[in-house]
């Protein structure tokens, strides 16, 4: 095996652990809006993303690669990282999810972050842990040796998805945004090990650029204002200003609840 591909397979690792310590700490503050930030609401996401990535861990252990295109299944597994981090992390997106579950009567706030996570995460988490399992397999048999550095590369990217997202990416640039980056580092990733032989050219590149516009389109700050009246979403608020009382009030909301209310009538004050 060549040093390039050895290093393209640890910039996967890389990537698996930075997307999904991401993702993970992106969904919390999304949610956070709907069912608050207490330890029920975080053990259930935290539980769901651990359990599901043990079963991919599981499953890229006894993996028979001779079956199957390496390229070929990471490539599409990355593809479809990239299409639930977008659906499970867009505050969009959340914000239908939890509309729907009012409309279906489901009220408790365990309920509803239980059927997110298995509904939203299981997947990402699962194709996590596979990527994983199998591409330390195939480092581990080009070199006995690679099983620390596999473990560094993976942890350091955890890291950074830790720090470099909630201190630096989301106060400067938004939740918003910070997704969109999550998106295209697990497309990037995708596309580092994409053959044209194992996956249609037309079918690939179209498929990309859809999942970067709607990436696009679903969290610029015009979409938000315009659907959500969202006018910040930072790292520790998302803050509305709603119409009310026929365009008579505006109200401020953060993070969900009603904050203040102003009003050029005295008697809707």
């Amino acid at each position: 095996m060549s040093l390039k591909f050895r290093s393209l397979l640890l910039f996967l690792i890389f990537a698996a652990g930075y997307a999904g310590m991401s993702l993970e700490l992106i969904v919390l503050r999304q949610l956070s809006n709907f069912v608050g930030s207490g330890t029920i609401p975080t053990s259930v996401v935290i539980g769901t993303v651990l359990a599901f990535m043990s079963v991919g861990y599981y499953r890229g252990s006894v993996l028979k690669t001779a079956d199957v295109s390496l390229r070929r299944m990471i490539c599409l597994d990355f593809f479809m990282i990239a299409v639930m981090v977008l659906m499970s992390g867009s505050y969009l997106f959340v914000t239908f999810y939890f509309e729907a579950m009012k409309v279906a009567g489901i009220t408790s706030h365990i309920a509803q972050t239980f059927a997110y996570s298995l509904l939203l995460l299981s997947l990402s988490s699962y194709l996590f842990g596979r990527i994983m399992s199998v591409v330390s397999r195939y480092l581990h048999h080009s070199d006995r040796n690679y099983t620390g550095r596999v473990m560094a590369v993976d942890t350091v990217g955890s890291v950074l998805g830790s720090l470099l997202t909630t201190l630096v990416l989301m106060p400067l640039i938004g939740v918003n945004h910070t997704l969109m980056l999550v998106v295209l580092m697990a497309l990037a990733a995708s596309a580092a090990v994409y053959r044209p032989r194992f996956v249609p050219r037309a079918g690939y590149f179209s498929a990309t650029v859809v999942v970067l516009a709607v990436s696009v389109a679903a969290n610029s700050d015009k979409m938000l204002f315009d659907t959500l009246d969202v006018v910040e979403n930072n790292a520790v608020s998302t803050i509305s200003l709603i119409k009310d009382d026929g365009g008579k009030s505006l109200i401020l909301s953060v993070n969900g609840s009603a904050s203040s209310k102003i009003s050029d009538d005295k008697d809707l004050m």
